[in-house]
């Protein structure tokens, strides 16, 4: 398998790990951000990936901030750059005023240097997500 091949496979292993929709999450971005590719997934935290899943699925509402954490600290090992609660910075909000609310960050993935690399939101429990094949 060429590098090139090898890249793409990866990246489409990990995007087969969530569920995708718009213009961001594609093989394209992904290349373009990391070119050498992502890390091979092992079948070992495939295993630990889906029976999380699994659980986290049982019950959406009670293990929704376990199945957060877990796939952030734990599966993406972010643990280290991870900032949330009193150590989220208070400036990660946008105020929406034709909506009338102000959506803030619930966690963000911070750079050494302490620079903001992605910004996240936890949502309410909703419909259950289709199973993964």
């Amino acid at each position: 398998m060429s590098v090139l091949r090898s890249v793409k496979y990866h990246h489409d292993e990990w995007l087969n790990l969530l569920e995708r929709w718009g213009p961001f999450l594609t093989v394209p971005v992904l290349s373009r951000v990391w070119p050498a590719g992502l890390d091979p997934i092992t079948s070992d935290a495939m295993d630990e990936f889906r029976q999380s899943f699994d659980k986290w699925r049982e019950d959406t509402a009670g293990d929704q901030r376990r199945w957060i954490d877990f796939v952030l600290a734990e599966f993406l090992d972010w643990r280290d750059c991870l900032a949330e609660g009193p150590n989220l910075n208070p400036g990660f909000e946008l105020v929406v005023p034709e909506h009338g609310t102000t959506v803030r960050a619930d966690f963000a993935f911070v750079s050494p240097d302490a620079t903001p690399r992605l910004l996240g939101g936890r949502l309410a429990s909703g419909p259950r997500p289709p199973p993964i094949d």
